[in-house]
């Protein structure tokens, strides 16, 4: 299953660098690109991507807000949070949030590679987890239900 995302930044430049990371090395599918934080926690719902990488400084709202937002209306997704700030108390604010890797800016295309894979690698495995979670789980509906006909 081809991994899907959600690239949120004011800089054209950095989405179309993401977008061109994304693509050339085959790590899923860009549903969409905003430039705002405007409606942005919408926008993540309506598309429920895998991932969602998230500018922290935006016009309108800031990804912590975004995040929190779409966290509390039910999406369960990845968010990789990109920016310059440097300030360790954002950044820690961020990782409580739920970011699961922070980019710093400038993007270094060798870590925005490998932090993207290693997300990718790590939904793989959940999705292969739940998949015997409910294998078992059916496997063991079954047998009580056989159980019970006996």
């Amino acid at each position: 299953m081809q991994n899907t995302f959600l690239i949120i930044d004011d800089d054209i430049n950095i989405r179309k660098m993401l977008a061109h990371i994304i693509a050339k090395n085959d790590l899923g599918k860009v549903v969409a690109e905003l430039d705002s934080g405007l409606d942005a926690e919408k926008e993540i719902l309506f598309y429920n991507p895998d991932v969602v990488l998230i500018d922290l400084l935006l016009p309108v709202k800031d990804g912590i807000e975004i995040m929190q937002k779409a966290r509390n209306e039910g999406y369960k997704g990845k968010f990789i949070m990109i920016s310059q700030v440097e300030d360790e108390h954002m950044i820690s604010k961020a990782y409580e949030k739920g970011v699961v890797f922070f980019i710093g800016k400038p993007i270094n295309l060798m870590e925005a590679i490998n932090v993207i894979k290693e997300v990718c690698r790590s939904i793989q495995l959940e999705r292969s987890v739940e998949l015997i979670k409910n294998t078992v789980v059916g496997l063991g509906g079954n047998t009580a239900v056989a159980n019970n006909k006996s």
